[in-house]
């Protein structure tokens, strides 16, 4: 028993020292409980595999909070972008319904948005320059707009 005490003696010195690589290995020669204890503590502490380990953890939630805050980043940049086009430029994009020779003709009267709805109604058709109540299948053409004299 007095080997295992000195064993204990020596690992103890170690620890203090911040050898824990030496520590480990003492700890791991000896076959007892309070050894397997010891070293379950040691793989907190030092360069040990369990460090090297919790480090990558570490750095790869670091990796993964970094990409997530970068596309957040991303999409409300491309929002406050989108918001800021000018209605012609979203006609062009196509992002809303109505065709951009449509918005022109109601701009070349001087309609306001409300009268430009009115208008595209009194010549039937829909908000997409498409006839009202035309099937979906794209077979028709769309009719185009020309003012009435």
């Amino acid at each position: 028993m007095s080997s295992a005490s000195e064993s204990f003696k020596t690992v103890r010195e170690l620890i203090k020292q911040q050898r824990y690589d030496e520590a480990r290995a003492l700890l791991r020669a000896l076959d007892h409980p309070v050894a397997r204890s010891w070293l379950e503590s040691l793989d907190g502490l030092g360069s040990g595999e369990a460090g090297q380990r919790r480090w990558l953890r570490w750095w790869m939630v670091a990796v993964v909070i970094v990409v997530v805050l970068a596309g957040v980043v991303v999409y409300l940049i491309y929002n406050a972008q989108l918001e800021r086009m000018t209605l012609d430029a979203r006609n062009a994009l196509g992002v809303i319904g109505r065709p951009a020779a449509v918005q022109e003709e109601c701009d070349r009267r001087g309609y306001t948005e409300e009268e430009c709805e009115e208008w595209i109604l009194q010549q039937g058709m829909q908000g997409a320059g498409e006839p009202l109540n035309q099937s979906s299948d794209n077979s028709q053409p769309i009719i185009p707009v020309t003012p009435k004299p």
